[in-house]
């Protein structure tokens, strides 16, 4: 089985002498012979695949960099690139994930579901029904998991932990729920790969009372979010500050009360083949100074964003590109606001309304 990676490039590497083109400007850095490269204690030497020319490391700001294709290529991934989204794709020809080795336990209450969130730990939910707002969770902490106090209740807290995986068994769609309006429904902070995948999450009050969103990311990297849905009335679908690396494949968000997505100084964000629906009231795509996030065959339908507010803000950020995406019956005073650096490529503009 593989698995692909994809890197987005936010800046064109040319070499002329001891140049580096990067955008739009120029600047100097140094083809430094003298460092070495060893793979598994042999010094490799890189070389051009077309005109066999030995590539030397460039060293600009007390940092070195390699090529992108011949390292990649030495530790056995193929590489691709699409000139279309300007993406290099990195695909390995195994699973990366066969090689770990998760403890792999199947629970179905609240409570079980605590006790095992720890690193290497694949969690398969059986039951029906999660809710994370029990007055008995209150106290509960754990070594990577604890509740923290919001406005009119408590929100889970998932923290510090690698290599976690929270999946549906095959036979239901288990739903995480919470009743307290200012909570975030699933909160992860400093983590690092973990996978959710084929469950439901959303705030179980009446729509328009929410102040909490539903998925919220925080100084976290490789999270993979597949087959889930996220609902209202929470805030937002999905957001995030200070995370790298996020996938979001096949999902839903839908029927939120303030947007559908909210980052900041994130990168490499990406949704692949989700729908994004039926939400309401400010800026439904809110990217500020963030770099490389892709929204990729998306059907993006029946939003309103109120007055004043564009259906999508990319303020400080760079690389935010739509590609093949279909827009259709959405409300907005403006698409993209002010200074826009959105690219809107090969996407489907149909039955909206421009107030």
């Amino acid at each position: 089985m593989k698995k692909s990676f994809v890197v987005g490039l936010a800046i064109g590497l040319t070499l002329a002498g001891a140049s580096l083109v990067l955008a739009n400007s120029q600047i100097q850095a140094i083809l430094n012979s003298q460092i070495k490269v060893t793979l598994n204690g042999k010094v490799q030497e890189f070389r051009d695949e077309t005109t066999n020319e030995v590539q030397y490391p460039i060293t600009y700001h007390d940092r070195t960099y390699l090529p992108l294709r011949t390292v990649a290529n030495l530790v056995g991934v193929n590489v691709d690139y699409n000139a279309e989204t300007q993406t290099a794709i990195l695909e390995t020809n195994a699973n990366i994930e066969d090689t770990i080795n998760y403890s792999v336990v199947q629970v179905s209450t609240v409570r079980e579901l605590l006790n095992n969130i720890k690193p290497y730990t694949k969690i398969i939910l059986t039951g029906d029904l999660y809710g994370l707002h029990s007055t008995d969770l209150i106290t509960y902490e754990g070594e990577n998991v604890y509740f923290e106090e919001c406005f009119d209740g408590y929100e889970m807290i998932i923290h510090d932990i690698d290599h976690l995986q929270i999946c549906a068994d095959e036979n239901v769609i288990p739903e995480l729920t919470t009743t307290y309006r200012y909570a975030n429904v699933l909160n992860f902070k400093n983590c690092n790969d973990v996978k959710l995948d084929g469950l439901m999450m959303g705030h179980d009050i009446e729509k328009g009372y929410c102040l909490g969103g539903v998925l919220n990311i925080e100084n976290s990297s490789n999270i993979e979010i597949t087959n889930c849905f996220m609902y209202g009335c929470g805030t937002y679908g999905i957001s995030s500050r200070e995370s790298n690396n996020i996938s979001i494949n096949n999902s839903d968000i839908y029927e939120c009360s303030y947007g559908l997505v909210d980052i900041a100084n994130c990168h490499n964000f990406e949704f692949n083949n989700c729908i994004l629906r039926d939400s309401e009231q400010f800026t439904m795509f809110a990217m500020n100074n963030c770099t490389n996030v892709q929204f990729k065959h998306c059907t993006i339908t029946g939003n309103r964003s109120g007055m004043y507010n564009s259906l999508i803000s990319d303020e400080g950020s760079s690389n935010i590109t739509f590609f093949k995406c279909l827009f259709e019956k959405n409300e907005y005073e403006k698409f993209v606001g002010k200074n826009p650096v959105v690219k809107i490529v090969s996407c489907k503009i149909i039955n909206n309304n421009q107030k």
